[in-house]
């Protein structure tokens, strides 16, 4: 049996205008993703999201080195530069020159600027365990930084640089 050719020539421009969609569909498709990756790439150059941050150590009744032999003292923490959502550890070696035993804590001050401490945590793996006079622990500060919206309007709005904080390291009680 013979189709008839009216039903032939449908099925041919219905086929071909079918292949014509497809093509500017995958064609659209195509164009988004490599314009949306171009437009990220300008937006990453051109905004420098990227935060050098310093942090100050000051102690009272310890001291603080690098190394475990305690010649290396150290008053200055280097995070680097450090980018929104991220987080980064520092290991430091406190020694006590406390004449008892003593449980540490720290406070941070002296943000510059003041109010990136909203965005900004830093904490530590000490675990309140007594530190006899003389005892050398090693203590791992960890600074995080926050990914949220708030943050990178923050350091795009304020034109943040940089930024320091002072971290005192201090006895919190004597034994």
């Amino acid at each position: 049996m013979k189709k008839p050719k009216i039903l032939s020539k449908f099925s041919l421009k219905f086929t071909r205008l079918s292949l014509e969609i497809i093509i500017l569909i995958v064609s659209v498709v195509v164009i988004t993703v490599l314009t949306s990756g171009l437009i990220a790439k300008w937006l990453d150059e051109s905004i420098n999201l990227e935060v050098p941050s310093i942090g100050n150590i000051n102690v009272i009744g310890v001291e603080a080195y690098w190394n475990i032999e305690c010649t290396n003292k150290t008053e200055l923490i280097d995070w680097g530069v450090i980018y929104p959502g991220e987080s980064k550890d520092v290991t430091f070696y406190v020694k006590s020159i406390s004449n008892k035993d003593v449980v540490l804590s720290f406070n941070l001050t002296n943000w510059v600027p003041p109010t990136i401490s909203n965005y900004i945590n830093l904490t530590w793996d000490y675990n309140e365990a007594p530190l006899s006079p003389g005892k050398v622990i090693p203590i791992t500060f960890t600074l995080t930084v926050s990914s949220s919206d708030s943050f990178i309007n923050y350091l795009v709005e304020k034109k943040v640089q940089e930024f320091s904080v002072d971290i005192l390291i201090y006895p919190l009680k004597f034994f």
